[in-house]
């Protein structure tokens, strides 16, 4: 009996060959076009069903950065304080578009 055996290609460039089985890990992946083939007699077969790879970085869209235009510092009891007080201080920031961030902090 003649033995089979597999190669795998990335992006039509061939990485791995003489594997005794149908599946491999890529050891540092490519952004690409993965697929495998099977070899006998030296006849070698059609390819399978691509993977495609896709690398991302992590990122869609950076976050804009904001203008601050006033901190309030809060207490407990809601009552507004100069500066952060020894304890719990609820920490309102205005940013110039119109929103605000709200915080609680331990001082």
């Amino acid at each position: 009996a003649t033995a089979i055996t597999y190669n795998v290609y990335c992006n039509g460039e061939k990485i791995a060959s003489g594997l005794d089985q149908p599946s491999y890990t890529v050891a540092s992946p490519m952004a690409g076009r993965y697929v495998v083939t099977a070899e006998t007699g030296g006849e070698e077969s059609a390819e399978s069903n691509a993977v495609v790879y896709t690398v991302s970085s992590g990122v869609d869209t950076p976050a804009a950065s904001k203008t601050v235009s006033s901190i309030a510092y809060y207490n407990v009891a809601g009552q507004q304080v100069a500066t952060p007080v020894k304890g719990v201080n609820i920490v309102v920031t205005r940013y110039t578009d119109g929103t605000q961030a709200t915080t609680k902090v331990v001082k």
